[in-house]
């Protein structure tokens, strides 16, 4: 066994030599020899040995009991009682300060030995025993920390299902204090995933067998997690992706679009062009010219379909200006009085001063008759009440992120909710309606562009639109409009006459790829008295004017052709010839604004489709406009 630091307590100094050398000759080593309990406390604070022999009777005010309390409750050091006298109520004082073992005097060497031994291993088996009492002690504490801190909830529950213990966060998150959730199992119909309240909370619950070290099954461990912040985060990531996805949604519709009206718009013009050309060739009083008239009827109604597909595409560019929008609202009103239904009540308000927007008047009051049509008929049969709000609304960086950061500006917005009490909008649709052609209606009953037409113009003047709905509660289209603080103005009549015909004599050289196009444009134009040069390749029309740039007065060119687009060719013809006149013909607007770049900007742009008194006005005025403005782009509508 491991050599011991030994003290000898003992008032006798032959007997404690006697001790000390029985002690050591068994390998030990004696660091002090005492004759009180005095002295012994303070050879033990001194030298913390490993034992101690204490006689039970010694000299001082204390006996070698009291001396072996002191040293049990400072230092936990094992104490042998050595003693000559059995006295029962002695050895009863004794027991009480739980010694290690006893020694009779007189004793053998075997029996010290034994005894040292004894003393010395039960010594280390309870040294281990304290440490790891003091080891567990140390991890339900930390265990106790961490279950009580924890942001989880944590329910023990007893073999039965019982809950035995919770955490402040399960109390928190179930709305329960523990003396409520004793008792309760995970089967008791109290035992809700919601709060006490009866609120409910999003969140999901675990359990886990406590096992012992045979692995039995001795309780429950349950975990409660709200996650209430979390779903809010991801419910309000997935509305953000929602969005974005619906503008690139909008934005591959609105390139389509775009691009079928453009075609639509040569169509159309080929129809109408035409049909103006047989009505100057028949006889008015004729079946043959009713024909041809409902033609042209049906091409204008056309030509409007066309016109908004362009807006819901933001392709065009309406002529806008500082408007009131109270003041459309107003008029607005007075128009849908005469087409509601009397079934239907219409009120408006308009709370305090709105500011101006910069916006087509006609568009917006487009986009308001729009909206109304469609709350007309989700209310047509139960007839309901349709309101319009007028009011300003400050948008902030917070809710420009929280609208997908979709290019919404931050500032203020004239707003306008128009509402109505219909049946709501089911939410498997509510994602579709701006879209073109998507409608509920029956066959006959609408062609789907009313919302598509209305998204577009709020887009193109900067705006955006939302919608709020819930089926059986009607629904409210909110529509935001930048705010200027630019005055607003006067209306203004703003429209051209082109009046009669304008006759010419000029030489013209016209350029479209489309050859019914050209072959119409070229016969308009002769009709009229010009001399016409025609071109179906862009290319070769700028061979021509490189060979000759002043054999033509002005230069009317398609935008959109293979080869050389219309602002190609506009800024080749300027190069050779600064002063030619040129029209550029357009079923959409995309690329003129690079038309005003360097002042190398068409004298006009006439838009698809066109009538032969528009085409005459067009010609007439680049004619005799002053040349020196080669930087002002001048728009026929």
């Amino acid at each position: 066994m491991t050599a011991a630091r030994i003290i000898i307590v003992e008032d006798d100094v032959i007997i404690a030599m006697d001790h000390q050398s029985r002690v050591e000759s068994l390998g030990h080593t004696v660091t002090a020899n005492v004759t009180s309990a005095e002295a012994a406390l303070a050879k033990v604070e001194a030298d913390r040995p490993d034992l101690i022999l204490m006689d039970i009777v010694i000299k001082g005010e204390m006996d070698g009991i009291e001396a072996a309390e002191v040293i049990r409750s400072k230092w936990e050091i094992p104490v042998v009682f050595v003693t000559a006298y059995a006295n029962q109520e002695r050895l009863k004082r004794a027991k009480l300060v739980v010694p290690f073992s006893y020694l009779l005097k007189p004793f053998q060497d075997r029996d010290i030995k034994l005894t040292i031994e004894m003393a010395l291993y039960v010594a280390l088996v309870d040294g281990k025993r304290k440490q790891a009492e003091e080891a567990l002690r140390e991890s339900e504490n930390e265990h106790r920390d961490l279950f009580e801190t924890m942001a989880q909830g944590v329910v023990y529950q007893d073999t039965d299902g019982s809950i035995t213990e919770a955490n402040p966060a399960a109390e928190r998150i179930l709305g329960l204090t523990l003396d409520q959730m004793q008792g309760r199992t995970s089967i008791d119909p109290r035992w809700r995933a919601i709060h006490e309240d009866g609120s409910e909370f999003p969140g999901y619950e675990r359990a886990d067998a406590i096992k012992d070290h045979e692995g039995n099954i001795i309780g429950l461990i349950g975990l409660i997690r709200d996650v209430t912040e979390r779903k809010k985060a991801e419910e309000e990531r997935l509305h953000l992706q929602a969005q974005v996805q619906e503008a690139q949604r909008m934005e591959s519709l609105g390139v389509l679009a775009g691009g079928v009206a453009h075609d639509f718009n040569n169509m159309l013009g080929v129809i109408s062009g035409f049909a103006e050309l047989t009505l100057e060739a028949v006889d008015s009083s004729s079946v043959e010219h009713g024909y041809v008239e409902q033609m042209q009827v049906a091409a204008a109604r056309a030509a409007q379909t066309v016109e908004q597909i362009l807006i819901f595409s933001r392709r065009t560019d309406a002529e806008k200006r500082v408007v009131s929008l109270g003041a459309i609202v107003e008029e607005s009103v007075k128009l849908l009085r005469s087409i509601l239904p009397a079934s239907i009540v219409l009120r408006h308000e308009i709370l305090g001063e709105i500011p101006g927007v910069m916006a087509d008047a006609s568009k917006i009051q487009q986009v308001i008759m729009n909206l109304a049509t469609n709350a007309r008929h989700a209310m047509w049969s139960e007839g309901g009440e349709l309101s319009l709000l007028l009011t300003t609304h400050r948008v902030d960086a917070t809710a420009t992120k929280t609208k997908g950061d979709l290019g919404i500006s931050e500032g203020n917005y004239a707003h306008l909710a128009v509402r109505d009490t219909g049946a709501g909008i089911p939410p498997e649709i509510r994602e579709r309606i701006f879209e073109p052609f998507f409608t509920t209606k029956g066959v006959g009953k609408g062609s789907g562009m009313g919302l598509a037409t209305s998204y577009g113009i709020v887009a193109s003047h900067g705006g955006f639109v939302t919608v709020d709905s819930e089926l059986g509660a009607g629904s409210v289209f909110h529509i935001y409009l930048p705010a200027t603080a630019a005055e607003v103005k006067p209306d203004g009549d703003i429209a051209r006459d082109a009046g009669e015909k304008v006759q010419g004599k000029e030489r013209v050289l016209v350029v479209d790829d489309e050859p019914a196009v050209l072959r119409m444009t070229s016969i308009m134009l002769q009709k009229l008295g010009y001399s016409v040069t025609p071109f179906s390749d862009s290319c070769a029309a700028l061979d021509a004017l490189r060979q000759s740039p002043h054999s033509w007065e002005a230069l009317v060119t398609d935008q959109t052709m293979p080869g050389l687009n219309g602002i190609e060719m506009l800024k080749a013809a300027r190069i050779l010839r600064a002063d030619l006149p040129v029209v550029i013909m357009t079923g959409h607007s995309d690329k003129l604004a690079e038309t005003a770049d360097g002042g190398v900007g068409a004298d006009t742009v006439l838009k698809k489709p066109f009538f032969s008194a528009g085409l005459a006005a067009v010609l007439r005025y680049v004619l005799h406009a002053n040349c020196g403005d080669t930087g002002t782009t001048h728009h026929i509508l």
